[in-house]
């Protein structure tokens, strides 16, 4: 399936063809998301962002179009989906600072213990330290499980990248 915009054929895979050279479009940053020079408004557009638009319509104001799979160049609309700041953040890979491996676990070094936090709205909340990190880790899953049970949205373990 496609999408027809005056320079541009959006496809539901994700791809964007270029109607005056006669090519797809696409280069991927460093970042690993694809991006193109846009000459209908002469910008740099994110081919994601614009897959979106063309066959869902405008992305409202803090709203953001997440990879499911967490792979930033597969671009493919049945991929692609709206959601919050902070649900996107869910789906952040495993940032160089944690050292336990595993999302909401630290290590607490003045106690020596695993503590397990989550954020929520904004406000990050404290749910026990632990001596074994296998406890830390089930009482993680247990919260998270809880939360998402009341309609929230929270991913158990980092994306694999």
């Amino acid at each position: 399936m496609h999408i027809e915009t005056p320079n541009y054929i959006v496809y539901d895979d994700g791809r964007v063809f270029c109607k005056r050279s006669n090519r797809f479009v696409g280069y991927t940053e460093k970042n690993r998301y694809l991006r193109f020079y846009n000459t209908e408004d002469g910008k740099k557009t994110l081919i994601h962002r614009f897959v979106w638009e063309a066959f869902r319509g405008e992305i409202p104001n803090g709203m953001q179009v997440n990879h499911r799979n967490g792979v930033k160049d597969d671009n493919r609309l049945v991929n692609l989906e709206l959601v919050s700041n902070q649900q996107n953040q869910q789906h952040r890979g495993k940032p160089s600072y944690n050292t336990s491996g595993h999302k909401n676990i630290y290590w607490h070094k003045p106690l020596e213990k695993w503590k397990v936090h989550i954020q929520l709205n904004g406000k990050t909340k404290h749910y026990g330290y632990f001596d074994k990190i296998e406890d830390a880790i089930a009482r993680r899953n247990e919260v998270i499980q809880q939360l998402n049970a009341q309609g929230h949205r929270y991913i158990v373990e980092f994306p694999e990248v």
